[in-house]
């Protein structure tokens, strides 16, 4: 009901943020070398410790989220060369991050 159409209202908005899409669907992403970590849709986090979840920064929404995963939540910034730092809300821990994407070859042996 009402509560259904307010979090979809959310991410419809937040959608809308260039971070958002940047990361939706990006990946795999690693946390202090941990992997996978995943952003998903409606602000699911795909953690090795467990289910989260996330949502964009209202205050920095071009280059940063909230992420809240095994009761804590973080402050993470990304940089435009797909890595990222976190800072842990309870006791300014920091921490990065990094998608685990290959360049292509640059040679490809015969087969």
């Amino acid at each position: 009901g009402v509560e259904a159409a307010a979090a979809a209202a959310k991410w419809r908005r937040m959608s809308d943020a260039r971070i958002y899409r940047r990361l939706l669907g990006s990946g795999p992403w690693s946390w202090q070398g941990v992997a996978p970590l995943a952003f998903l849709g409606g602000g699911v986090l795909h953690t090795p410790w467990g289910a989260g979840t996330w949502e964009v920064d209202p205050t920095r929404e071009a280059t940063s989220i909230h992420a809240n995963f095994v009761g804590q939540k973080h402050t993470v910034t990304f940089d435009e060369c797909w890595g990222f730092t976190s800072v842990r809300q309870a006791d300014s821990d920091e921490a990065s991050g990094v998608a685990k994407i290959d360049p292509p070859a640059k040679s490809c042996p015969n087969l």
